[in-house]
């Protein structure tokens, strides 16, 4: 054999030498790092190590226990039998949100954290106590915001009713998840009953509040003596009572009180009030000044029926003539 035979024989051992320890190396890395990532997997899933041992629910005080009763159901048991659910990775917190909303519908929002290793914060935004908003044939419970989240039946004039009711005028068709009106509106209507009975002492039919639209700037209540207010939704609620305890105090007897039709105090500076009974009083309307410091001090006017103005023009007529 010769020199350059000899060379080639050892140069393709060596290759072939060479070639054995690449991949020997090659699997052994992939290997060990299948090895380790079994491992971690191991370790993430199936170990102790990332369960949840505790639930925080936060803002929901009211529900607690039936919102722990879904997220303990929903976490239980395993995935194809084999993965197990309550693992701060694994567990299916969007389907708990889901559920949560569905079942809970005063709640607006359902957050879910992770909070690692074995901890599991479950954030809730609850709506305010809303009130019934009826517009044409359907009603909804409306939240602070305005929105219609849920269609409800409308409730029977029965004694001791506390929801408060709006009827809209407009007949306005109102879907799920719109905007009724605007959130001041909302808001003053909520509060008006309570608003008026703790400034007035006069208490209102949580049942009785009605706008003529959205957009109209005016809401009416009707008292429990059964004559109504007309308020103004652009000006502050609070003064507006002041006007009507001054007027009730110095302008309408008790007598009066039981044949009041209504007290207008939806124009500034302005106040006019109506009796039932007016033809047989000689008084249909009457425009007054309502004294004291308010910001809303009406100008001193007076107006009286289109039956005496007519009549005083003939009185005058007469007394010319003659």
């Amino acid at each position: 054999m010769t020199p350059r035979e000899t060379a080639i024989n050892k140069k393709t051992k060596n290759k072939k030498r060479n070639t054995f320890f690449e991949i020997f190396k090659k699997m052994l890395f992939w290997l060990i790092f299948f090895g380790f990532f079994a491992a971690a997997v191991w370790t993430i899933v199936f170990s102790p190590v990332m369960k949840i041992e505790k639930v925080e629910i936060q803002g929901a005080a009211e529900d607690e226990t039936a919102i722990s009763a879904i997220i303990e159901k929903d976490i239980r048991g395993k995935y194809f039998d084999f993965i197990p659910r309550n693992n701060l990775l694994t567990f299916p917190f969007r389907k708990i949100e889901t559920e949560i909303l569905a079942e809970f519908i005063m709640i607006r929002k359902a957050k879910i954290k992770r909070e690692f290793p074995t901890k599991m914060v479950l954030e809730i935004e609850r709506r305010k106590d809303p009130l019934i908003w009826c517009s044409g044939e359907r009603c909804w419970l409306v939240d602070e915001t305005g929105e219609a989240f849920a269609e409800t039946e409308k409730p029977h004039e029965t004694e001791g009713q506390s929801d408060v009711l709006v009827t809209d005028g407009s007949g306005k068709s109102v879907e799920k998840g719109d905007k009724v009106a605007h959130v001041e509106i909302v808001d003053v209507a909520s509060n008006l009953p309570l608003t008026i009975a703790d400034n007035s002492g006069i208490e209102i039919e949580n049942q009785s509040l009605y706008i003529p639209s959205p957009v109209s700037g005016e809401i009416r209540a009707k008292t429990k003596d059964a004559w109504e207010i007309y308020f103004s939704t652009t000006r502050p609620i609070s003064g507006q009572i002041e006007i009507l305890k001054r007027i009730l105090a110095s302008k309408i007897t008790t007598e009066d009180l039981a044949q009041l039709e209504y007290v207008d105090l939806r124009l500034k500076g302005k106040v006019v009030y109506r009796f039932r009974d007016y033809k047989e009083r000689e008084k249909e309307l009457e425009e007054i000044e309502v004294m004291g410091d308010s910001s809303e001090r009406p100008q001193t006017t007076e107006m009286a029926p289109a039956e005496e103005k007519e009549e005083k023009k003939k009185d005058k007529k007469k007394k010319k003539d003659d």
